[in-house]
């Protein structure tokens, strides 16, 4: 019996853009982001066919995924202030701010 723990960062899904939040703005919000950002499906649906034929203990599948594992494990406080800092920024009052659109 082997157990892989698979690890995806942004994908490509309506997964968040279908649930229910108390932040339906941010909700909605998003969810354009991981669709707009996000890997395809099949990326994750391939690493997790490799993870068990390798019988891999834990797998993370893309360069945020890698990213977030790197900085939780050398700076573990300094991702909780930056989600803290980063998502009202993402998400003000509903509207989505991106470089470009002002």
């Amino acid at each position: 019996l082997g157990v892989s723990c698979v690890v995806p960062g942004l994908t490509a899904t309506p997964f968040i853009s279908d649930s229910r939040s108390y932040d339906a703005h941010g909700t909605e919000r998003m969810g354009i982001l991981m669709r707009r950002y996000g890997m395809r499906s099949e990326r994750v649906a391939h690493a997790i066919h490799r993870a068990i034929q390798r019988n891999s203990g834990e797998v993370h599948v893309g360069l945020d995924c890698h990213m977030v594992a790197f900085v939780q494990r050398f700076f573990p406080g300094l991702l909780p202030w930056l989600i803290g800092r980063l998502y009202p920024r993402l998400v003000s009052g509903g509207k989505l701010r991106m470089r470009g659109s002002g």
